[in-house]
């Protein structure tokens, strides 16, 4: 659509035109489908996309080689790259960061090129990423699906490498996990909204994070 009256009284009247909030463009109310989101429209920034995230565990025995991470996210806001695209990941690799934003303390995680990643889906492949590395050559990362415009999953552990983390605070109150693929734009989830467990790691006793129903947020700075 087009107008005249995009600003207020251009030819000497009161009317003008705008959509909702002042948009420049939204699903359209009539016949779009659920899949349409106005925030995904118009996104030209090239910054990170903030995406829901369904639930996030991270757990630490207070060692180094008992620590794992788990995450869930599901939002019509993933993205995945093509295949053969500048940010493929089985040519350009990828990053899982988990972080705090209030100590700043903050693991980064890399899933490098190579074969352990598959692109499914149709025959353009188009559909998401798997990355599987059950044996941990690569670091602590040992399984990654990123499935377009539907959801994130991730499992680490320390015991198939190192995962930088510690849960030896008093409490951590929200955790950022962030997914980068190739050099594409992040991906981010901020779980700190519903928080079931928040206990510190101490030699005697195992610290759990563990919080669910993180809605769609900003991406760390």
């Amino acid at each position: 659509m087009s107008t005249d009256y995009r600003e207020l009284g251009p030819f000497g009247t009161d009317y003008m035109v705008e959509l909702p909030g002042g948009a420049v463009g939204i699903c359209n109310p009539v016949d779009s489908t659920r899949f349409c989101r106005d925030d995904l429209l118009e996104n030209l920034s090239g910054e990170g996309q903030g995406v829901a995230g369904r639930r996030l565990l991270v757990q630490d025995h207070g060692v180094w080689w008992a620590r794992s991470l788990a995450v869930t996210g599901a939002d019509l806001a993933v993205a995945t790259p093509l295949p053969g695209s500048a940010d493929d990941p089985s040519v350009a690799g990828a990053t899982l960061t988990l972080s705090n934003p209030t100590t700043g303390e903050s693991a980064e995680l890399e899933l490098p090129a190579g074969p352990e990643w598959r692109p499914f889906g149709g025959k353009d492949k188009s559909n998401g990423w798997v990355y599987l590395d059950l044996f941990g050559r690569n670091g602590p990362c040992t399984h990654l699906m990123v499935t377009h415009a539907a959801s994130i999953v991730a499992r680490c552990n320390s015991l198939a490498g190192p995962l930088p983390f510690t849960l030896d605070e008093p409490e951590q109150g929200a955790l950022d996990v962030t997914l980068r693929l190739g050099g594409a734009p992040a991906q981010c989830m901020r779980f700190g909204g519903t928080v079931v467990l928040d206990t510190p790691a101490t030699r005697r006793k195992k610290g759990i994070f563990l919080a669910t129903g993180a809605p769609a947020a900003g991406c760390p700075e």
